[in-house]
């Protein structure tokens, strides 16, 4: 994403009274309409989406990257000649039966439309129309298109994840005798140049999983020795440093709070000596102002995330009772869709002495030291 700063609205009315609101006027309805899709193609414009993922085709309309239902966006363009009026395509999406077999991350063979009769249903030959009209004139015109590459959600039954895959042109155009034996039209389309990686993460990861390939820098295929449901590799891409020294892998670090403070536990009310029940005044703890954890020794995955002034990670403190003590966790939660092989990072914040550290974040937003 762009590190442009676009400022939010909160509660946006749109120039809506309560009036308007509860009898829906359709002309203020409108004026709404028009300037969220003003702010919506300006997203589109700043933003840098490359290998961003959205679970939604809804989340890519928003942003103004691919909107409707079809796997094909086409815009309206001016022709002096005897094509005037005729529609270019501007996106597709990789998926269904216009997906691409062969998932190579720098071309897509994307399949046209059509193929089955519009009135009994039949499969029969693709025609250059309709759908096909748009992709045809990106290719004649040598016009810029976006991809977006469509893949199955492991984690969700009915899922699917989009991916961003940048920019690319229609090279290639030809017809050839489909599975059902009747003819499809294909396109070829290549990926344009200098354009960081964004679906050839995907393919390289599932070749990781796979055993088809090592991944580069890899110094440690799981730091957690089994302790974690998904191997935690040790990787550096950077210099020649094999990790740190004599560090031990736990999943938690468990430190105790309150252990019978009379001023924040208290005894039942229930009037017997053998209960052993405590209420426990949860809005009188507070443990921010005296705990320090360190994971210099020991620690989990969460020790290794590095600190940015764009972080896409933040942290939370989380108290909560366990075998009658008060006990602390720090949790890590994921500010957006994060993408594959993305480093995860927050904002360390103010230290308790020591002095402020140079920050080599190198983001936009870089405020030159932390701490």
């Amino acid at each position: 994403m762009s590190d442009r700063l676009i400022e939010s609205i909160p509660f946006f009315q749109g120039g809506m009274n309560e009036k308007d609101q509860e009898t829906g006027n359709s002309v203020v309805v409108s004026s709404v309409m028009l300037q969220f899709d003003a702010v919506r193609r300006r997203l589109s414009q700043i933003w840098n989406l490359h290998g961003d993922i959205f679970f939604f085709r809804g989340e890519m309309g928003l942003v103004g990257l691919h909107s409707g239902t079809i796997d094909m966006e086409f815009i309206g363009v001016e022709d002096h000649g005897d094509e005037e009026g005729k529609q270019i395509a501007v996106s597709v999406i990789s998926s269904g039966k216009n997906a691409d077999k062969t998932e190579d991350p720098d071309s897509l063979i994307f399949t046209g439309f059509g193929g089955t009769d519009m009135y009994h249903g039949q499969p029969c030959n693709q025609k250059l129309e309709r759908l096909n009209i748009p992709l045809e004139a990106a290719f004649r015109k040598k016009s810029i298109v976006r991809v977006v590459r469509c893949m199955k959600d492991e984690k969700r039954t009915n899922g699917n994840i989009y991916i961003y895959d940048g920019t690319y042109m229609i090279t290639n155009r030809w017809e050839e005798e489909g599975q059902n034996g009747f003819i499809v039209f294909k396109f070829k389309l290549v990926r344009e140049p200098d354009q960081k990686p964004a679906f050839g993460i995907w393919k390289s990861i599932q070749n990781w999983r796979n055993g088809l390939s090592i991944r580069p820098g890899l110094i440690l295929e799981d730091l957690s020795n089994g302790a974690e449901n998904l191997k935690v590799c040790l990787v550096n891409e950077v210099d020649k440093e094999n990790g740190p020294a004599l560090f031990r892998y736990v999943t938690s670090l468990i430190h105790e709070v309150i252990n019978n403070i009379p001023s924040m536990v208290d005894r039942c009310a229930c009037g017997r000596r053998s209960c052993g029940s405590k209420h426990v005044f949860r809005e009188k703890l507070s443990v921010s102002s005296s705990l320090v954890i360190s994971a210099k020794k020991s620690g989990n995955v969460a020790r290794f995330m590095n600190h940015s002034c764009s972080p896409n990670v933040f942290w939370q403190s989380i108290a909560r009772e366990q075998n009658g003590l008060w006990c602390l966790y720090i949790g890590f939660f994921a500010m957006k869709h994060i993408p594959p092989l993305t480093e995860l990072r927050y904002d360390y914040g103010k230290s308790r002495g020591g002095g402020k550290k140079m920050c080599l974040c190198r983001t936009k937003k870089c405020c030159g030291s932390f701490g």
